[in-house]
């Protein structure tokens, strides 16, 4: 499956926006100032799609709001304090809302110039071994897509109003 294919699997969602796709000056921009590089499939989801939500689930990128923002979002986990420092080869895509993200981790690459998504607890400690996710974004994006399926089936079935 590819982003074409998560495109068309997207508008099978009532919920969902996205904020439109980003060229590529802008992606290389963000990555500089991360000083991070962006694996081939998340670039792809950034020129696709941007950042936006499906469902419940939000996708940290480029091109909305400031708290869907990777820059602004990586820079702000850097710079706070907590029981856990954020990981300087960590990227954040998605924040559970209770401080802890799924990363992509520049640290451990993958096939084809991809890494690893990784889960970061913010209370896991300065040297916590982050439990890997999938071995790319591509393949997180796709599983994320079908945990939102699980959820929204089960809601729906559990609806009296259905």
């Amino acid at each position: 499956m590819d982003f074409q294919q998560i495109a068309l699997e997207i508008e099978t969602f009532e919920a969902r926006e996205f904020h439109g796709g980003v060229d590529d000056s802008l992606i290389d921009r963000a990555s500089a100032a991360i000083g991070l590089p962006f694996p081939p499939t998340y670039r792809e989801f950034l020129r696709r799609l941007g950042c936006g939500y499906v469902s419940f689930q939000e996708f940290i990128g480029l091109g909305g709001p400031d708290h869907l923002d990777v820059v602004k979002e990586t820079l702000q986990q850097r710079e706070r304090s907590g029981p856990s420092r954020f990981p300087l080869h960590l990227i954040p895509v998605l924040s559970d809302g209770f401080g802890n993200y799924e990363c992509i981790d520049t640290a451990s690459p993958t096939d084809g110039g991809e890494f690893n998504v990784v889960n970061w607890l913010h209370d896991g400690g300065d040297e916590q071994d982050c439990e890997v996710i999938a071995e790319s974004y591509l393949a997180w994006f796709r599983s994320v897509l079908q945990m939102i399926k699980a959820v929204d089936a089960q809601e729906d079935a559990e609806d009296p109003r259905t």
